[in-house]
C-alpha cells in the first residue's frame, strides 16, 4: 500500500454510486516533478468503481446496500481520505415536479449518510464537498466536467468515459486533491 494511502472520491447518484480511486503518493510525486495540478491528479487516478442502486428495494434497503458496498471498497483500498459530494438536486426537473425532486433529495441524503458512516467506521478522514459549478461559457456543469475529465484522460493515454456519474467522481477527486495540496502547502509554511 502507498505510504500516504488512497483518496476515494464518491459521487452518490440515485441509480448509480461512482467511486474514483486516487493514490496520494503518486499525486504528490507528480507535483514534485513540476506537473500541473490536474495532470498530477490524473497520473494518480487508478480506477472508477460503480454500484447500481436502482434495484435495491425500498429506500432504507438501498441505503444499507450502498453502505455495505462502500464498506467493502474501503476495506479493499484502506483510504486515508474519503470525499463525498453533497447531495443537490434541482434544475429543470426540480422546477417541473418539486415533490418528486424533494423525494429524490431525501433518497440521496439517505445514501450519502450510509456512505459517510461506512467511510468513518474505517477510520478514514471524511469530508463533504459541494458539487462542481460550471465553467464560464459552458451551458452546464455536467458538460464542462465531461469535457475536462475526458481531455485529461486522453492526455494520460486513457480511455474516455461516457457515464456521467463516473466522470463526476473523477472530477470530484481532482478537486479534492487540489484542496489537499493547498492545505499541505499552508501547513508547511506555518511556524
Amino acid at each position: 500500500m502507498p505510504r500516504l494511502g488512497y483518496l476515494l472520491a464518491v459521487d452518490p447518484g440515485l441509480d448509480l454510486v461512482a467511486v474514483a480511486v486516487f493514490e496520494l503518493d503518486a499525486y504528490f510525486r507528480a507535483l514534485g516533478t513540476g506537473a500541473l495540478q490536474a495532470t498530477a491528479a490524473i497520473r494518480a487516478y487508478h480506477d472508477v468503481l460503480r454500484f447500481t442502486t436502482s434495484a435495491q428495494g425500498d429506500d432504507v434497503e438501498r441505503a444499507a446496500a450502498v453502505g455495505t458496498w462502500l464498506g467493502s471498497v474501503v476495506r479493499q483500498h484502506q483510504p486515508a481520505r474519503v470525499w463525498i459530494e453533497k447531495p443537490r438536486y434541482a434544475g429543470a426537473f426540480g422546477k417541473k415536479n418539486p415533490r418528486q425532486a424533494a423525494d429524490s433529495l431525501r433518497k440521496l441524503n439517505l445514501a450519502t449518510g450510509a456512505l459517510a458512516a461506512a467511510a468513518l467506521l474505517s477510520g478514514a478522514v471524511v469530508r463533504e464537498i459541494e458539487p462542481a459549478g460550471r465553467i464560464a461559457g459552458m451551458k452546464d456543469a455536467k458538460e464542462s466536467n465531461r469535457l475536462q475529465v475526458n481531455h485529461l484522460l486522453r492526455l494520460a493515454g486513457r480511455a474516455e468515459l461516457k457515464q456521467q456519474d463516473c466522470i463526476d467522481a473523477i472530477w470530484l477527486g481532482v478537486r479534492a486533491l487540489a484542496a489537499l495540496r493547498i492545505r499541505r502547502r499552508e501547513t508547511a509554511t506555518q511556524p
